[in-house]
């Protein structure tokens, strides 16, 4: 699994960083997002790269993920 990039979002910092710490163990690279806004950004952002490249592998988030933080 090395080498895979996985998006927690999730508003609870708590549940961000226990979940982060596992697969980050397993040797996944861990992005995170804190409300829904952030995690469409963060689907969306290439940062100038192939949007393939840049692709998570997976997502864990909540699914009452609030759109702004509240």
């Amino acid at each position: 699994m090395s080498g895979m990039c996985i998006l927690i979002a999730d508003d609870d910092p708590v549940v961000r960083d226990v979940v982060r710490r596992y697969l980050e163990r397993d040797g996944l690279t861990v992005r995170e997002t804190a409300d829904g806004t952030a995690t469409l950004a963060a689907l969306d952002d290439t940062d100038g790269r192939d949007a393939v490249e840049n692709r998570e592998q997976g997502c864990r988030f909540e699914v009452r993920l609030p759109l702004n933080g509240h």
